[in-house]
């Protein structure tokens, strides 16, 4: 979907249900189970990617959370935006584009549940990182 239809159809959808899978962004290809298994520290290595992720997501609009899937078939990072318009335009820059020697592939979320993010907003990551609910772009 590109922005403005992705615009559009929140419009049209309201709160829950298809409007959560327009503002959630699923990200695969950004690392691998191997990787994450031959890091020092695992869980620091998910930390940090998380962080990155979220980073460079905070630039397109407020984020809820972000979180990695290492144990995901195909293991991904999914990033949930305040607003679908950010999602879509998170869609068009991350499509392609290079991390870590690989292309990402990303695309609204399909409703899977085991890539489901926890409700509500991860404090903790707005307030050291920027770019939550109520940020400025």
């Amino acid at each position: 979907l590109g922005y403005l239809a992705a615009a559009a159809r929140a419009a049209a959808h309201g709160a829950g249900g298809d409007w959560d899978t327009l503002r959630v962004v699923v990200l695969c290809g950004m690392f691998t189970v191997e990787e994450v298994a031959g890091a020092p520290n695992p869980t620091a290595f998910i930390a940090e990617l998380e962080d990155d992720v979220w980073a460079g997501c905070a630039e397109l609009g407020p984020l809820e959370r972000v979180r990695a899937l290492p144990s995901d078939p195909d293991p991904c990072v999914v990033a949930r935006f305040v607003a679908a318009g950010d999602a879509a335009r998170c869609v068009e820059r991350m499509q392609g584009r290079v991390f870590n020697g690989r292309a990402v592939r990303a695309a609204h979320w399909d409703g899977n549940r085991r890539r489901a993010l926890p409700e509500g907003v991860d404090e903790e990551r707005a307030a050291r990182l920027g770019g939550g609910p109520g940020s400025a772009r």
